[in-house]
């Protein structure tokens, strides 16, 4: 991150109004004690489909790359592949690296 002066946006997506798990708080303090030394911040969308959020995250940030770790193929589908009429602009213009998990 320090050497390319890029900061990094984690984004949790959350379709209700439930709280990070235990498990989930973990994780974050985790990220939060390995970023130490990167310019982080995290965001959570409540009540928006995935699809829709990664979207408008992007839309309303100077995103250069999205990166997302996947559980499962569906996961990544529905992300990657929607109907054609729904147009994704982030796909033609922003580089996706997907891991899994």
């Amino acid at each position: 991150g320090t050497m390319n002066n890029a900061s990094l946006r984690i984004l949790h997506v959350n379709k209700n109004e439930e709280e990070l798990n235990q498990e989930q708080q973990m994780n974050k303090q985790f990220l939060n004690d390995y970023l130490k030394d990167v310019e982080h911040s995290f965001h959570t969308l409540r009540h928006i489909k995935l699809e829709t959020a990664v979207e408008c995250f992007t839309q309303s940030r100077d995103i250069d790359m999205i990166a997302m770790v996947a559980k499962n193929l569906n996961f990544l589908q529905r992300v990657l592949f929607r109907p054609a009429v729904e147009k994704i602009s982030y796909h033609t213009h922003i580089p996706f690296l997907v891991l899994h998990e």
